[in-house]
């Protein structure tokens, strides 16, 4: 049996603490919700991506949500217990109206007006990654424009001679802006890390709050911390997760745009060339340009090989499609359907990210623990405040 002790200036200290770790959980949240959605550049594949991608950031941003509300319970409850352990009247405290959430007004705490209260600062401050991802220049974005414009105007040629229309299976289909992509990637990863410090800065001074307060209700407060800061620890490699699946479906987009603009910006280009040199009616010149086509092998296999390099980008979107909605719901992802679902894609996202963190964080997500026992409600120290453990 643990006896009752405690020093209600620990008490008060800790639940300053609490107080600025609720603002910080809320400002993650809505990093994550303004800057890991999709924008406007999920067009042509990666159209079925946005409101998978748009799902996920407002998951993650909610569940913070709830974190934030957690602990702005902590803090409420433990600057209550503190006052009342020092014979202070915590219904005559000030209160603080807070920031707006969501749109609708958060409710007031009591201020922060503890007298000698002890100061229990954080290690880090997590908002200072929350950084807004930096503005990409894919510069191939504008070669592949140029040559989606060459491919368009000999359309009607290749579809004759290949049986496919390079517009329709090549050049819209890779239209998107991956670059969006990668900026979503990064705001899950700088949200990863602040998730993690945010968590570190709850858990570390526990330890210290356990030599100043002891019995039932410090243990109740320290279970229902601790199972709040784990979950949201668990974002930290559930985010890095998605955010590789991001960044494998962007490097894929790329190296096809290339593809595109390498050897069918060639191919386009001599097929042009014929046409515009042939001074016949236009009957002629595509009659012309058909008989280039098909005298010249290496053309026609190009558009081939770029419109099965497409289907294979199809293939990983779709993939990674399955892989974000699962991770919208952290329980069901960690028991084991994650890791299926991104087996098909762990080589391209291996060569996208280092393999190693991939292992590390597959392996911390194998447990739903940390999602599942996070607490339901508020948290509630019991009715006696000086009862032994």
């Amino acid at each position: 049996m643990t006896e009752f002790t405690v020093e209600p200036e620990h008490v008060a200290g800790y639940s300053t603490l609490a107080f600025h770790s609720s603002l910080q959980a809320l400002r993650i949240g809505s990093y994550v919700g303004q800057y890991a959605d999709a924008d406007g550049g999920f067009t042509g594949l990666m159209s079925v991506l946005r409101p998978i991608v748009d799902g996920y950031a407002e998951t993650g941003r909610d569940r913070m949500d709830e974190h934030d509300h957690r602990l702005q319970t902590v803090h409420s409850g433990l600057e209550d217990a503190a006052r009342s352990y020092a014979g202070m009247d915590a219904a005559n405290a000030e209160t603080v109206q807070q920031p707006m959430h969501h749109g609708e007004q958060a409710p007031s705490r009591p201020s922060q007006g503890f007298p000698n209260a002890v100061p229990y600062p954080s290690a880090v401050n997590p908002l200072d990654v929350l950084e807004p991802p930096a503005e990409r220049d894919a510069d191939i974005r504008a070669l592949l424009d140029e040559t989606g414009g060459l491919i368009n105007g000999i359309d009607d040629v290749v579809h004759a001679v290949t049986g496919f229309s390079p517009v329709e299976a090549i050049v819209e289909p890779v239209s998107g802006d991956w670059t969006s992509l990668e900026r979503a990637a990064e705001a899950l990863n700088n949200a990863a890390t602040a998730s993690n410090d945010l968590a570190t800065n709850l858990v570390d001074p526990l330890s210290t709050l356990g030599q100043h307060w002891t019995g039932g209700a410090a243990d109740a407060a320290t279970t229902y911390v601790t199972g709040v800061a784990e979950a949201i620890r668990e974002e930290a490699p559930l985010h890095r997760t998605v955010a590789r699946v991001y960044e494998a479906v962007a490097v894929e987009m790329e190296r096809v745009a290339q593809f595109i603009v390498d050897r069918l910006g060639d191919a386009a280009d001599r097929i042009a060339r014929v046409i515009a040199s042939n001074s016949v009616p236009i009957i002629g010149q595509l009659i012309s340009a058909y008989n280039a086509l098909r005298a010249i092998p290496e053309l026609v296999e190009a558009f081939r090989e770029a419109r099965d390099l497409v289907e294979d980008l199809r293939e990983l979107i779709e993939q990674a499609q399955a892989v974000i909605e699962i991770a919208r719901d952290p329980v069901g992802a960690i028991r084991g359907e994650i890791e299926e679902q991104l087996a098909p894609v762990t080589d391209r996202i291996e060569q996208a990210r280092d393999a190693a963190q991939l292992a590390d964080d597959l392996s911390d997500l194998a447990d739903p623990s940390e999602f599942e026992d996070v607490p339901d409600g508020d948290l509630s120290l019991g009715g006696n405040l000086e009862r032994s453990s």
